[in-house]
């Protein structure tokens, strides 16, 4: 069985697809709610597709508002009733003198990756003009109180906060008109960050690109609507609808941005 859900996936994914299937046993096989870590979009996706056609099994995700790219996910079976305080987040607010300092969001990620902490335990970064969040596992909250003073070089208290006094996230994307000669992934990516093709094929040669949270090989890959690519140190793009074609056959396209901060 699990050979024939592997061949689904990519080689690459496979100790995670054997992970979700031994979360999927453990549940059904104890009747007890599985809850994991926080996942990227490309690991839910994964567990909904192995999880969600199964009869007497139910998935739900939370990552501490709607809008929440990384999520924690429970497994339970289907009668068991599941709220938002099961998932065991945090939000945790940055307070530091904001008026003379200045914060962003790799120096936030990397102190907490500095003290060792596995990109999994901790969800969202989130900030509003010089207000900044977090969402973390619960059970990490005093750890992260008593190892963090310090985000770069500015003095920092972190303070745990209910999610009502979440800051209001606006949407970060930016939308953007273009046009495109074809759907292919290069050329794409070639157009939404305005960069030359070569650029955008050793990019892609390297590793640099995900396709929809997935490493992209293949740059003559075409791409459809709702599709995301990630550029590292770039950010990501999304194809949001086909506005138009030509009368000599150019697509006009919606695209959104998303810029590293």
């Amino acid at each position: 069985m699990t050979d024939s859900i592997l061949m689904h996936f990519l080689s690459s994914e496979a100790d995670f697809v054997d992970q979700v299937i031994n979360w999927k046993n453990r549940v059904a096989s104890s009747f007890q709610p599985f809850l994991s870590h926080f996942l990227d979009p490309r690991e839910q996706a994964i567990v909904y597709s192995i999880i969600g056609k199964d009869e007497d099994l139910k998935v739900k995700d939370f990552g501490g508002y709607p809008q929440a790219e990384m999520r924690r996910m429970i497994i339970a079976p289907r009668y068991e009733e599941i709220n938002d305080s099961d998932f065991n987040i945090s939000l945790i607010q940055i307070n530091y003198a904001a008026k003379f300092n200045h914060i962003e969001h790799r120096q936030v990620l990397g102190t907490l990756l500095g003290q060792g902490l596995q990109r999994n335990r901790i969800g969202d970064i989130i900030h509003s003009d010089l207000d900044w969040q977090f969402f973390i596992d619960a059970s990490l909250i005093d750890f992260v109180n008593s190892q963090i003073q310090r985000i770069g070089k500015v003095s920092v208290k972190l303070e745990a906060v209910d999610f009502a006094d979440r800051i209001q996230v606006e949407d970060p994307w930016q939308p953007l008109e273009r046009s495109l000669a074809s759907f292919r992934m290069d050329l794409v990516l070639s157009e939404g960050f305005n960069l030359s093709r070569s650029k955008v094929k050793s990019a892609i040669e390297a590793g640099l690109v995900k396709y929809n949270w997935m490493p992209l090989t293949n740059s003559a890959q075409t791409v459809t609507e709702g599709d995301i690519l990630s550029l590292r140190h770039r950010g990501r793009l999304r194809l949001d609808k086909v506005l138009k074609v030509s009368k000599k056959g150019k697509y006009r396209v919606q695209l959104s941005r998303l810029e590293n901060r």
